[in-house]
């Protein structure tokens, strides 16, 4: 499971001489992204050797508002917002979350789902992949100080996803 997004993924475009900052998450099958997400300045870096703009995950310090359908803002807040990714298969999240917004991805045979989640307490998330690379399964911690613990899983405890 990956919890960021890759460096550079932030756009911008100047509106009425201001600078605004996105990222278009995830894809449909007609490479359309699922959502928008406008970032408030204050979590947007630049990386002036690779010259993109970029913004880490998890946010600590701040709350996702929808303003319109699949519109949605990144703002300062109490609260910790996480990305996650799982290629080729699937995840559960236990535990509350303050908002959970589900996104896909296809590109190819590249393909998966993931979510942007608000939280203001811990969370588990437990995993289950197929194909090359990264772990088969897993669990995690997802912690509100924007930390994450991953911990041995049995195939037992994820056979059931």
């Amino acid at each position: 499971m990956e919890t960021k997004i890759k460096r550079g993924g932030v756009k911008s475009i100047i509106i009425n001489g201001k600078e605004l900052f996105f990222i278009d998450v995830g894809n449909d099958f007609f490479n359309r992204p699922n959502f928008r997400l406008w970032i408030n300045e204050k979590f947007v870096k630049y990386d002036e050797k690779e010259d993109e703009y970029y913004t880490d995950f998890p946010v600590v310090g701040g709350q996702i508002i929808e303003k319109e359908k699949n519109m949605f803002y990144l703002e300062p807040g109490k609260n910790t917002i996480f990305y996650i990714f799982v290629q080729q298969e699937r995840y559960k999240i236990f535990g509350e979350t303050i908002k959970k917004i589900d996104y896909y991805y296809w590109r190819g045979i590249l393909q998966g789902q993931g979510s942007l989640l608000e939280i203001d307490k811990d969370i588990i998330v437990k995993w289950r992949r197929y194909g090359l690379g990264m772990p088969k399964k897993g669990k995690c911690i997802l912690r509100v100080d924007g930390n994450v613990e991953y911990i041995d899983v049995d195939d037992e405890e994820i056979e059931n996803l």
